[in-house]
């Protein structure tokens, strides 16, 4: 009797250990590719929360993407309300329509991920400074089009499985005869 109970709420015990997919974006608009939106100047202000949701760190970014057909170079200068300035060049490629794949200093391997509707989702190993040490974090990134201007990230930091914290972070293209300074 006892298994038969078990065994009845095996699906919802499934269910609820799946997670999202891109594909369930594909009618969503407006279209995003990130080759195309990342092309040219775009600005970012963004913050990482711990597990418990405090955020500890505040930051913004200014990018700059080249694009040569299939290919975008994305140039990235961070500035950290501590005082730091990281910055990341990404040198993405999307192989096929929908797909993506980059690759960047810190990143081990190579990213990969799929773009449908509205939403971008990729994951990659980024090589994290830490207390002088570098830990691979694992990156679950989520883009989402909220108009041809704007696009929401939102990303899961983990390590050997456990979450060590989430990323969000507001993109915006400025409209014509806004001055933005290029990344240095």
């Amino acid at each position: 009797m006892r298994y038969r109970y078990l065994i009845s709420l095996l699906p919802w015990m499934l269910g609820a250990c799946s997670s999202q997919q891109v594909k369930e974006y594909s009618e969503l608009t407006p279209r995003f590719n990130a080759l195309e939106y990342f092309q040219g100047t775009v600005e970012g202000t963004g913050m990482f929360q711990d597990r418990h949701g405090r955020v500890l760190r505040r930051f913004t970014v200014q990018a700059q993407g080249i694009r040569q057909g299939n290919a975008l170079d994305l140039h990235e200068v961070f500035d950290n309300l501590d005082g730091t300035h990281p910055t990341r060049t990404w040198h993405l490629f999307s192989p096929h329509p929908g797909e993506l794949t980059g690759h960047a200093a810190d990143v081990e391997g190579e990213a990969t991920g799929q773009m449908a509707g509205n939403t971008l989702h990729w994951n990659y190993i980024l090589d994290l400074p830490v207390h002088g040490y570098t830990v691979p974090v694992r990156m679950d990134d989520w883009m989402y089009a909220i108009d041809a201007n704007h696009v929401l990230n939102v990303t899961r930091m983990s390590f050997w499985g456990w979450t060590l914290g989430h990323v969000t972070l507001a993109f915006s293209k400025p409209k014509e005869g806004d001055h933005v300074a290029p990344p240095q």
